[in-house]
C-alpha cells in the first residue's frame, strides 16, 4: 500500500479494511463458528514488486514464523505455515516470479481482478479478461466497426492472442499489435504510438498497467496527436480516479475514452457500515494517519508521510466519507473472496472430517490444498453484498461470472465520470444502454458516429474473402435479383413464342415434307430459353445442375432434326437425281421423329454419364481477376468443361454443314448451313471470351449469347408457311 515503497494507496487502504470487515463477519458467523473454526489474514504489501513480493512470500513460507499481536494484549502469538489456507491477491501488477512461486506451492488462490490468463489452483471473483475481450469486440460489432488495434505489455500478452482468436470469429480485423516490452518510460510509449498513427483502426485496446498508461498519455501528448483520432478501450482502474499523477494527466487527454470493468457496488448500507467502522479497525495508528493525510490532503504533526506533502493541518472535526475519498469504490470481489474462503473451508471440513476438531487443515487430510480447491470451484452461497441470488463459480470457465460494464470516460478539470455505455454478460451478451450512439468530432467540426475500418489492409481483405466463402448463395437468393426477373420475362415469352410455333406447325395444312423436324427443333428452342435463365442466375446447386445437365441435351434437342432434315434432303435428292420418283425419296414422318430422338438420346447418355463421375451440383469459391464469389464445379475452368459436353453437338453441326454443302442449291440446305456456321462462331466466341471475363459479367454475356442465338434457327421456318 506504500508505506515503505511510495504513496499510500487509498484504494488499497479502503480495500484492505473491507478485508478485515469480511473477516469479522464470517468468524461471527454460522459458518465457521459451527465448527469452532476461524480465519484471519496476514498482508503481504507488494508495493508492485515482483522481487520484493517473493522475499517476503519466501520469508513467509519457508522462513521464521509470522509474529503477531494479539488485541488488547502484550502477548504475541505465532502463525505456523501449516495454518495457512489459501492466498486472496488483490494486486493485478505483472508478478511474474510471484506466479511462479504460488504454482509451484500449489496454494489455492482466488484473485480479486480479471485475471489475465488460467493458471493452476487459481480462480477468481471475477472473470478472465478474455471476457473483457469479448464484451469489447460485442461493442465494436454494435458500431458496425472492422478494425481494431492493440497496445499491450508482458502481464496481458496471453490477453492479446485471445484478442486475435476472437476477432477472427467476429471477422474483426486487429490491423496491429504494439508490444510494450520491460520496463516502460515516455519514449518506449512515444514508440508505440507512432506505430498506432499508422494503421487504419480507430479503436485501440490497450492492455497495461497504470505505469504504462500514464505513459501512452503523456506520449499521446508529446507526439501532438489530433483529438479523437483514437478511441481507446482500457480496463478501467480504481487509481484514475485518486492518483495525483493521473488527475495531472486527464486535462491533457483529448481521444475517446471507453472503459471496461466489473459492476460497482450498490449496497449503500454495506459502504456505511464500513464508512462507521473504518477507524475502529485493527489497523496500526501510524498505517491509518496516514492514510487520513493522504485522503484528507493534510499533515499531522510529527508524522511524514512519503510523496507529496501537505501544509494544510488535519483538523479533528474532518468526517470520513469513503465515496468522497474513493470515488471509485469496488469492494465486492475481497469481500466474497473472503465469503468464498470461509464457505469453502466448512464444506471441506463437514465432507472430509466432521465433528472433528481441528486446528488446521492438516489435522484432517494429508494434502489440504487440492481438495480446499476443489471445494472453492464447487461450492455456492448467498450475501448481501451481490446482486446476483446466488454466488458460485462457473465450471466452465473456472471463475465466477460477473456482468461487465462498459462505460465512457468525461473528463472536466482534473476530474473523471464514469457513463454507462452498455453492459456485457457471458448468458445474453451485449446490451446498449446509452440514450444516443458514440460520436467523434472530426477536423472539420463535424459529427460523426464512431466507426472504425480498414479496408486496405491485408487481414480486412482476408476477412471479406472468407466471409463471402463461409455464406453459400442459395437458388432463393437469386429470385431476389430484379436484373435476373427482367432477364427471366423475355426468356419465358420466347419459349411460349417457340411452343405456338410448334402448335402452328402441327395445325397447319401447308404441304412441308420436314414438318416433324421443324417441331423437334422448336421445341429444343423452347427448352433453350427455358433454362437460359438458370445462366444468369447467382449459382447454387439448383443453377449448377441445370447448366451441366441440361445445356447440352437442348442443343442437340435444336440441331438433331436439323441434321436429319439435312440428311434426308441429301438422301431426297440422290433418289430425285437417279430419276425416281419424288413420293418414293420421302421418309415417313414417323422415321424422322426417331431419328432425331435418337440424337437427343445419346447426348443424354453422354450427360449421364458425366454425372456419374461428376457431381453436378457441386460449388466451389474461386478467385479470378480480383473477384471472389461462388461458382460452379471447377470454378474458373467451368465453362471450358462445359463446352467439352458439347462435342457431341459440334459433330451434329459439322455433318450438318457436310450434307447440306452437297445440296447446297437448295434452299433449306443453305438455310441449314447459315444457322450452322453461326452456332459454330457463337461457340468459338464464346469459348475464347469468356474465360478473360470477370465472373460478374461471364454469366451475363453467356445467357445473352445464348438467348440471341434463339432468334436465328427461326430463320428455318420461312418457306414453310
Amino acid at each position: 500500500m506504500g508505506f515503505e515503497c511510495g504513496q499510500v494507496d487509498l484504494n488499497a487502504f479502503v480495500r484492505l479494511g473491507a478485508l478485515i470487515d469480511a473477516l469479522e463477519r464470517v468468524n461471527k458467523g454460522k459458518v465457521l463458528q459451527d465448527v469452532g473454526l476461524s480465519i484471519g489474514a496476514i498482508v503481504v504489501d507488494s508495493c508492485s514488486s515482483d522481487l520484493r513480493t517473493v522475499a517476503d512470500l519466501y520469508e513467509l513460507f519457508f522462513g521464521t514464523n509470522i509474529e503477531k499481536l494479539q488485541k488488547n494484549t502484550k502477548l504475541i502469538s505465532v502463525t505456523y505455515r501449516s495454518e495457512l489456507i489459501g492466498l486472496i491477491r488483490d494486486d493485478s501488477t505483472y508478478l511474474p516470479n510471484v506466479d511462479d512461486f504460488s504454482r509451484y506451492l500449489r496454494i489455492p488462490t482466488i484473485n480479486t481482478f480479471f485475471s489475465p490468463e488460467e493458471r493452476p489452483m487459481t480462480t477468481g471473483m471475477l472473470p478472465t479478461e478474455e471476457m473483457l475481450v469479448e464484451a469489447i469486440l460485442s461493442l465494436i460489432r454494435y458500431t458496425h466497426s472492422t478494425c481494431v488495434s492493440a497496445v499491450f505489455d508482458d502481464s496481458h500478452a496471453s490477453t492479446a492472442k485471445m484478442l486475435v482468436i476472437h476477432a477472427e470469429r467476429k471477422f474483426i480485423c486487429v490491423d496491429g499489435q504494439v508490444h510494450i516490452t520491460g520496463q516502460s518510460s515516455v519514449d518506449v510509449a512515444q514508440t508505440a504510438i507512432r506505430k498506432l498513427l499508422l494503421t487504419q483502426a480507430r479503436f485501440v485496446l490497450a492492455f497495461v498497467n497504470d505505469g504504462t498508461w500514464l505513459d501512452i498519455l503523456q506520449a499521446l501528448r508529446n507526439e501532438m496527436v489530433i483529438a479523437g483520432r483514437f478511441v481507446f478501450v482500457v480496463p478501467q482502474s480504481e487509481r484514475w480516479t485518486t492518483s495525483l499523477k493521473f488527475a495531472d494527466a486527464w486535462p491533457h487527454f483529448d481521444q475517446l475514452l471507453l472503459t471496461v470493468t466489473n459492476k460497482r457496488l450498490t449496497n449503500q448500507n454495506f459502504v456505511n457500515h464500513l464508512t462507521q467502522r473504518f477507524p475502529s479497525l485493527p489497523f496500526p495508528q501510524h498505517w491509518l494517519r496516514q492514510f487520513w493525510m493522504t485522503a484528507f490532503k493534510c499533515h499531522i504533526e510529527g508524522e511524514n508521510l512519503p510523496g507529496k506533502k501537505f501544509s494544510r493541518p488535519c483538523s479533528n472535526r474532518q468526517t470520513l466519507s469513503l465515496t468522497s475519498v474513493v470515488p471509485d469504490l469496488n469492494l465486492e470481489p475481497i469481500t466474497l473472496a473472503v465469503h468464498s474462503m470461509a464457505v469453502s473451508l466448512r464444506q471441506l471440513v463437514d465432507r472430509v472430517c466432521p465433528g472433528a476438531l481441528l486446528k488446521t487443515l492438516s489435522d484432517c487430510v494429508n494434502d489440504p490444498f487440492p481438495a480446499l480447491f476443489r471445494s472453492i470451484k464447487s461450492s455456492g452461497f448467498n450475501h448481501f453484498i451481490s446482486t446476483e441470488p446466488d454466488v458460485y463459480i462457473n465450471s466452465t470457465t473456472g471463475f465466477r461470472d460477473a456482468e461487465v460494464i462498459i462505460n465512457r470516460v468525461r473528463i472536466s478539470s482534473q476530474e473523471i465520470q464514469f457513463e454507462e455505455v452498455a453492459n456485457w454478460d457471458i448468458h445474453r451478451g451485449l446490451r446498449y444502454v446509452a440514450p444516443n450512439d458514440l460520436f467523434l468530432e472530426e477536423r472539420d467540426g463535424s459529427r460523426q458516429r464512431v466507426h472504425s475500418s480498414c479496408p486496405r489492409s491485408a487481414c480486412a481483405l482476408r476477412f471479406a474473402y472468407q466471409k463471402q466463402a463461409s455464406s453459400i448463395p442459395s437458388f432463393r437468393s437469386g429470385l431476389n435479383d430484379l436484373s435476373t426477373m427482367i432477364f427471366a420475362g423475355f426468356s419465358i415469352l420466347w419459349m411460349f413464342i417457340c411452343l405456338m410455333c410448334v402448335y402452328q406447325q402441327l395445325i397447319s395444312r401447308t404441304e412441308d415434307l420436314y414438318r416433324v423436324c421443324t417441331m423437334v427443333m422448336f421445341v429444343g428452342l423452347a427448352f433453350l430459353s427455358f433454362i437460359s435463365v438458370f445462366f444468369i442466375m447467382v449459382p447454387s446447386s439448383i443453377t449448377c445442375a441445370v447448366r451441366s445437365t441440361c445445356l447440352s441435351i437442348a442443343l442437340s434437342s435444336v440441331f438433331s432434326p436439323i441434321l436429319v432434315k439435312s440428311v434426308l434432303s441429301w438422301r431426297r435428292e440422290m433418289i430425285l437425281s437417279n430419276l425416281q420418283s419424288a413420293r418414293s425419296g420421302n421418309a415417313h414422318s414417323s422415321t424422322m421423329f426417331w431419328l432425331s430422338a435418337i440424337g437427343i438420346f445419346f447426348q443424354v447418355v453422354v450427360v449421364a454419364e458425366w454425372m456419374f463421375f461428376e457431381s453436378p451440383i457441386s460449388l466451389t469459391f474461386s478467385t479470378f481477376a480480383e473477384e471472389s464469389m461462388w461458382r460452379c464445379a471447377p470454378g474458373q475452368k467451368y465453362e471450358q468443361r462445359l463446352f467439352y459436353s458439347l462435342i457431341l453437338v459440334a459433330m451434329m453441326v459439322v455433318t450438318t454443314v457436310v450434307t447440306s454443302l452437297i445440296t447446297a442449291k437448295n434452299m433449306d440446305s443453305r438455310q441449314n448451313i447459315l444457322v450452322s456456321i453461326i452456332a459454330a462462331l457463337f461457340g468459338i466466341s464464346l469459348y475464347l471470351v469468356l474465360p478473360l471475363l470477370r465472373y460478374s459479367i461471364r454469366d451475363k454475356v453467356f445467357s445473352s449469347g445464348k438467348f440471341s442465338f434463339l432468334g436465328i434457327p427461326n430463320r428455318e421456318v420461312e418457306g414453310y408457311d
